[in-house]
């Protein structure tokens, strides 16, 4: 198979697994926040994740997972990509600060760890 003919849904980690990503009529709260929950496993590990998630917001969609977010309740917030472009911007991963900025939690808890890493480090030399 020739990669560079593939496109990005055919490279997808969830090819093949529509019904994870869209809720059936009638899905219960609890039922939707576990499909929704194993979506994002999937997503997260996915090599087009980006990808995945700008096709949606380009196109409007309002429904599913796209990306590792979920579109019907992330409208609020833009369910972009951080500013880094590695993770979604939807409820479970945006922090609002009190001058109404989002901030990516997962950029924001890699930063403290490297940070804290590095006071470890520095504590040894000393």
């Amino acid at each position: 198979m020739n990669l560079v003919s593939l496109s990005w849904p055919e490279l997808a980690a969830c090819a093949g697994e529509p019904f994870l990503f869209f809720g059936p009529d009638g899905e219960t709260a609890p039922e939707r926040h576990r499909r929704v929950r194993k979506a994002r496993e999937v997503c997260a590990g996915c090599p087009v994740r980006v990808a995945c998630l700008e096709f949606a917001r380009e196109n409007g969609f309002r429904h599913g997972v796209w990306g590792g977010a979920d579109f019907e309740h992330s409208l609020l917030y833009g369910a972009g990509v951080c500013r880094n472009g590695l993770h979604a911007m939807d409820e479970e991963n945006t922090w609002i600060d009190g001058d109404g900025h989002r901030i990516c939690r997962a950029c924001l808890g890699a930063r403290a760890g490297r940070s804290r890493a590095a006071a470890a480090a520095g504590r040894k030399a000393a």
